[in-house]
């Protein structure tokens, strides 16, 4: 399936364009919008979006949310910086 991915710092775009990717599964997608977050993350900041929800101290810079737009399905993190997957329109051409 193909995605458009988009990311965001506030409501500036921070690429010109989306970009799409082909992803199997919504899965790989999710760890794909993971991986373009941590990007911006110190790495005790990373480290602690694994601990126990309960434990006072996790943060949630790698939280996903579902997303659904215009579009139909899609997803996004949920800290500034963020970033976006939407199905990517089968008309347009991967680059």
């Amino acid at each position: 399936m193909r995605w458009e991915i988009m990311g965001y710092d506030s409501l500036e775009p921070m690429f010109d364009k989306p970009f799409t990717v082909e992803c199997q599964s919504d899965d790989q997608v999710i760890e794909l919008l993971k991986c373009l977050a941590s990007r911006h993350l110190e790495p005790y900041e990373i480290l602690s979006c694994f601990l126990p929800v309960d434990s006072g101290r996790r943060r949630s810079h790698l939280d996903i949310s579902p997303a659904n737009g215009l579009k139909g399905r899609g997803y996004m993190t949920k800290d500034n910086p963020y970033y976006t997957a939407n199905i990517a329109d089968q008309q347009r051409p991967t680059p």
